[in-house]
């Protein structure tokens, strides 16, 4: 008994904690990365790629967001803020040739000129230097420079 209250006080702080997690869905894989945990943890993460993101904001019945342009058959990839510093970023990866995953990791990758018409809309760094967006636990990193858009994620 005292080893199901534990595990269970264990699983429940896990999932109050600002987090990046992912799930494989059978024919994509999602990805969220949530900014605010209800524990007071705090990953900047979903804050920084919603600022880095160079699109419009626009309203939903989520809140104000922004999503990438991209094709719908390989990536959707949408962030929005929730409440003051409270980011939630979500990201579906479909097999494609640019797109592949397994049950615990995914990867995208755009070169050239496909990778262009997505790094424009991003923010360039202030000092010219290329965009390296890595989470907390190391398990999510997305690298923009200009010929070149690679997400990755490997799940722990």
């Amino acid at each position: 008994m005292r080893k199901l209250l534990f595990l269970s006080l264990i699983l429940v702080s896990v999932n109050l904690q600002a987090r990046t997690e992912g799930r494989f869905l059978g024919m994509q894989y999602m990805i969220n990365l949530i900014s605010a945990g209800y524990d007071g943890t705090f990953d900047h993460t979903p804050t920084r790629l919603y600022e880095q993101m160079d699109v419009p904001e626009q309203s939903s019945m989520l809140g104000p967001g922004k999503a990438l342009q991209v094709s719908q058959k390989e990536m959707s990839f949408i962030c929005n803020k929730k409440a003051e510093n409270s980011y939630h970023c979500s990201i579906l990866i479909f097999k494609s040739p640019q797109g592949s995953f397994g049950l615990r990791s995914a990867q995208i990758k755009y070169e050239g000129e496909k990778a262009k018409a997505i790094v424009a809309q991003f923010f360039p760094n202030q000092d010219g230097s290329d965009v390296n967006i890595t989470d907390d636990t190391g398990q999510f990193n997305l690298i923009i420079k200009p010929d070149l858009f690679q997400l990755t994620f490997e799940a722990q």
